[in-house]
């Protein structure tokens, strides 16, 4: 690959790939299943254009930001050759509840106690919207649903609101989004990114920190400027998880510095004292 293509073509890549989410934020899951690929196309015409790519993600004229993500049954819903399904990665074909021993999803967080539709075949697009209202944010959904209003073989099949916290903060009291890297030839880092990451790390088609280039899936055009995603619903047991800290950390400084070690930067969670009252 040539130095001139190091830049990254962030007009071709979504913006929920590299950018952080608006400040605050407002959102919602849709997931859809098709049934029929001729509908599933004509769905994808109407959406792309409300597809936010990561060089607007700032354009102040956006109600809202719409990300879109296809699994592998999605792939095949939409009549993907099966050449090119054959050339996905065998982690992607599987699907996670195949390989739910190889993630440790046992026990209590088996595939036999996921939420519908996950785990099931009936996952094959997930709409990513995010607004920083709800206002804004029934005006980016009201686009989505118009895309399938009056496609009968297009079925929602998942939906799931959710927001940010006051101050920011998960539900474990820390910072939300302070792991997002810098995808070197993305644009400008921001104040306080470490070392900026190779951007083949996130996006197909760039060189990786080794510097290999991914080859595959097949065409080109199928993986140029794509990204895998994991997407996930996690069940956060706040209660569960302070009394893990308490049990183990003889002072309120030990439990800091285990959860700082479980979830993320000691400097970014609230003051101990906050927790009073837990």
């Amino acid at each position: 690959m040539n130095a001139a293509l190091t830049e990254v073509e962030t007009s071709d890549v979504q913006a929920t790939v590299l950018r952080p989410r608006p400040k605050p934020y407002r959102g919602e899951y849709v997931v859809l299943r098709i049934d029929d690929a001729e509908q599933g196309k004509e769905m994808l015409r109407r959406l792309l254009p409300h597809v936010a790519p990561a060089d607007e993600w700032w354009v102040p004229s956006l109600p809202g930001w719409l990300g879109i993500a296809f699994t592998f049954e999605g792939l095949k819903a939409l009549g993907v050759p099966q050449a090119s399904l054959d050339s996905f990665p065998v982690e992607f074909k599987q699907g996670m509840a195949a390989r739910a021993a190889i993630l440790h999803d046992f026990g209590a967080n088996a595939p036999t106690h996921w939420e519908h539709p996950f785990g099931t075949p009936d996952v094959h697009v997930a709409l990513a919207i995010y607004a920083k209202n709800d206002a804004d944010l029934q005006r980016v959904l009201e686009l989505a649903r118009k895309s399938h209003h009056d496609l009968p073989r297009i079925s929602v099949v998942y939906r799931m609101r959710f927001g940010e916290l006051p101050e920011g903060r998960n539900p474990f009291g820390f910072k939300d989004g302070l792991h997002n890297p810098h995808v070197e030839g993305s644009g400008p880092a921001h104040a306080g990114s470490e070392e900026s990451i190779k951007a083949g790390e996130f996006i197909l088609g760039y060189p990786d920190e080794r510097g290999e280039t991914a080859n595959a899936p097949i065409p080109l055009e199928l993986r140029r400027n794509g990204a895998f995603v994991a997407f996930r619903k996690f069940h956060m047991d706040v209660a569960a998880f302070r009394r893990y800290l308490r049990s183990h950390a003889p002072t309120p400084d030990e439990e800091e510095l285990i959860a700082a070690k479980m979830v993320g930067p000691l400097a970014q969670r609230r003051p101990v004292g906050a927790r009073a009252g837990s």
